[in-house]
């Protein structure tokens, strides 16, 4: 039988990326890992070091190919609560577009499983909690002079997201998340004084 082509770290990495974000770091193999990319131990390991360094590789890929995409109109300069009114959507809307039922977020599945996990990969976690966090608050700081909340609704909204991505696993329709999102977003308006709709 013909060997399998050879594929690239990039393309390893996408498709592990899929294989974990559905099953989670520890309960995803090497063997499933194999029969998920199609190749062998030894291209894994030799393109990536191991299992763990395979994760944090998709955990990079992640953060470009499906947060960047959705969150970087949170983080622009201008930004305001509607940016991240819409950040929701268009999370919500994309997951609508995949396989049902719904996958979550990477980060948040992997939160899940913090306390099993490589150093490494906690690190990860928590900069991506970070970037949430900095981004919401980046948001509501233009959209309310009101400084002294800033910091708690931004932990408020960046705790919400990876709770409304972990709840979506158990969902077969979006519409309990599109409720959820229209009142948090409408508490926050209430909360800043900018209960407006944009």
């Amino acid at each position: 039988m013909p060997r399998p082509k050879a594929q690239t770290q990039a393309q390893l990495v996408t498709a592990a990326m899929h294989c974990f974000w559905i099953n989670g770091f520890g309960s995803t193999s090497m063997d499933d890992l194999v029969r998920k990319i199609g190749s062998s131990r030894h291209a894994i390991y030799s393109e990536c070091g191991g299992k763990t360094e395979l994760f944090l590789a998709c955990m990079k890929a992640y953060q470009e190919q499906v947060v960047a995409p959705a969150f970087e109109q949170v983080e622009v300069e201008d930004a305001d609560i509607s940016a991240i009114e819409s950040y929701f959507t268009f999370q919500i809307n994309r997951a609508e577009e995949m396989a049902l039922p719904f996958p979550g977020c990477l980060v948040a599945n992997t939160t899940a499983e913090a306390g099993v996990l490589d150093p490494r990969i906690r690190t990860e976690v928590e900069n991506h909690n970070k970037r949430l966090k900095d981004g919401f608050r980046n948001a509501l700081a233009n959209s309310t002079s009101n400084q002294i909340e800033l910091d708690e609704l931004a932990e408020l909204l960046a705790i919400s997201t990876q709770g409304l991505w972990l709840y979506s696993k158990g969902l077969t329709e979006s519409a309990p998340l599109r409720r959820y999102v229209n009142t948090l977003i409408t508490l926050v308006r209430q909360r800043i004084g900018n209960d407006t709709c944009n």
